[in-house]
């Protein structure tokens, strides 16, 4: 939808932990998966990547780098996300009612009312509370993610961590370093950013999601951060294992929500 100043915004789901992250301006990029995932065969020797515009057309390529050249920009001009100047708004679990205003809660504040949640994916675009501004999207494999956008991404630091222990029946403490941690996650945290984020990641990908057809599931998908494709079969369907996905990578800020 194009707003008044001319730019286009477009809704994009988080989870709870992750509008925390934003509000406290620890996340100002994410990570989501490509809808179209290239694959390599190996009679053939060749890659071969789909083109996003869902005719079945595709490219046939003998290496990656060859793939990157021709293919990515494809799918960076058909982002689903928008491009720089964009404007993505938040759509969050919440809850609200109308009586004399509209009252509203959202469960990353922890507040609740009377009235059930609703799921992050009805929320309409006046719910909305938080407006991102695109300030670069760029395509990549999961796995090449440095440091610091693993950061970037809502993790926690705590340099010179302190992590206790019972020693005979006593209290010990011992500094372990610096230690990440995502919300939810191992109490004890990941020694590198890159860990605590892959742990992160799984966390939300990594499960069999269903594939709809008339509202009925008729396989599985999964995009895990280990670096595997394979078809395996869960509940009786298929399960196409999709790991070390190509995704998008889109950057942001926060800004004033148009009036």
């Amino acid at each position: 939808m194009k707003r008044a100043d001319g730019k286009m915004e477009r809704g994009i789901l988080f989870k709870a932990p992750m509008v925390l992250a934003i509000n406290d301006n620890r996340k100002t990029m994410t990570r989501r998966v490509c809808d179209v995932q290239p694959f390599f065969v190996e009679d053939q020797g060749l890659w071969h990547a789909f083109y996003p515009w869902g005719d079945g057309g595709h490219g046939m390529y003998e290496n990656k780098k060859e793939m990157m050249e021709e293919a990515w920009p494809l799918l960076l001009a058909r982002c689903p996300y928008g491009k720089v100047g964009d404007i993505l708004y938040v759509r969050e679990t919440f809850s609200f009612y109308r009586e004399s205003n509209i009252r509203f809660w959202y469960r990353a504040d922890g507040e609740y009312g009377k009235y059930p949640w609703r799921p992050s994916i009805h929320m309409p675009r006046w719910a909305s509370r938080i407006d991102l501004e695109i300030t670069g999207v760029r395509i990549e494999w999961l796995q090449d993610i440095s440091e610091e956008d693993a950061l970037a991404e809502g993790l926690h630091e705590e340099l010179n961590c302190i992590i206790g222990c019972h020693c005979n029946g006593g209290y010990h403490q011992e500094i372990t370093g610096d230690r990440y941690f995502y919300d939810g996650g191992n109490e004890e945290g990941y020694l590198n950013p890159v860990n605590a984020f892959s742990a992160l990641w799984d966390s939300i990908n990594a499960a069999p999601s269903p594939v709809l057809n008339n509202g009925k599931t008729t396989s599985y998908l999964s995009y895990p951060w280990e670096d595997v494709r394979a078809r395996r079969e869960h509940r009786g369907k298929a399960w196409q294992v999709y790991g070390n996905p190509l995704v998008y990578v889109v950057e942001f800020k926060k800004v004033e929500k148009e009036k």
